[in-house]
């Protein structure tokens, strides 16, 4: 397994492991408000308890989100507001900051105990206690339990549309394998290219260097034409390296 598969399913992870925990937090709330208030009575503190049920809890999860992904927020706000590179990352971690205090109300929302008795303490015609199989008691729960899971599933499509354009916009596994190579094999052929090009002109420049300023030497006793004393400067770096590729049998100009 790859870094960059081992790095998106720990990422998976963690959101599951984030949504198991909202759960499990509605829950224990369903538990320890049905056990101290009494939703069938139309009171101002249970207004107040279903406020604070909603807004608390779903406060406390925005804010350790915005804490959690804070370095990536506002490291990349002023490159957002300039419409910058930073502007993807900025709305991913607007998203990851958000979303779990919506699935926080989408739960509260489907458990439908919290929208059923502050829409019935709010009708015209309410009464200090009301029975939870009344027919409206019912519709506003059933409603209740619709926009929960309308919620849900507006989180879950915007989940799998970020994750689709993320996958359509990153090359491949094998792709990014073969840029990767591509750019490999240039770096060293560019390397290559630009060792032989040094070597070749030290090896010229000596070869000048022992052409132009030493007097070729002749072997003893056997005869041949002057020698001078260094090769003219006209002559170029090709006719220099043909030079010294074919040397003469006896003299320069043998």
């Amino acid at each position: 397994m790859s870094c960059a598969e081992r790095s998106s399913l720990q990422t998976a992870m963690k959101h599951i492991a984030v949504l198991v925990l909202i759960s499990f937090a509605a829950l224990l709330l369903h538990f320890l408000t049905f056990q101290t208030i009494n939703f069938r009575k139309c009171s101002s503190n249970t207004v107040a308890v279903i406020f604070l049920s909603f807004f608390g809890p779903g406060l406390a999860f925005l804010a350790l989100a915005v804490g959690l992904q804070k370095r990536r927020i506002f490291c990349n706000l002023p490159s957002t507001l300039l419409r910058g590179p930073g502007q993807t990352f900025f709305w991913k971690s607007i998203f990851l900051s958000v979303y779990p205090s919506l699935y926080w109300v989408a739960m509260l929302m489907i458990d439908g105990q919290y929208y059923r008795s502050y829409s019935m303490c709010k009708e015209p015609d309410r009464r200090d206690y009301f029975d939870f199989q009344h027919d409206k008691a019912e519709e506003f729960h059933v409603k209740s339990q619709m926009i929960g899971l309308i919620l849900i599933l507006l989180l879950a499509s915007l989940v799998l549309l970020y994750f689709i354009i993320e996958r359509c916009c990153r090359p491949v596994a094998w792709r990014l394998e073969e840029q990767r190579a591509l750019a490999l094999q240039k770096e060293q052929d560019e390397c290559v290219a630009r060792f032989a090009l040094a070597l070749a002109k030290r090896t010229v420049a000596q070869q000048e260097h022992h052409l132009y300023e030493t007097p070729l030497q002749q072997q003893p006793n056997i005869a041949g034409p002057a020698i001078p004393a260094s090769v003219p400067r006209s002559l170029t770096g090709y006719d220099v390296v043909h030079i010294i590729n074919h040397p003469p049998v006896n003299t320069l100009y043998g």
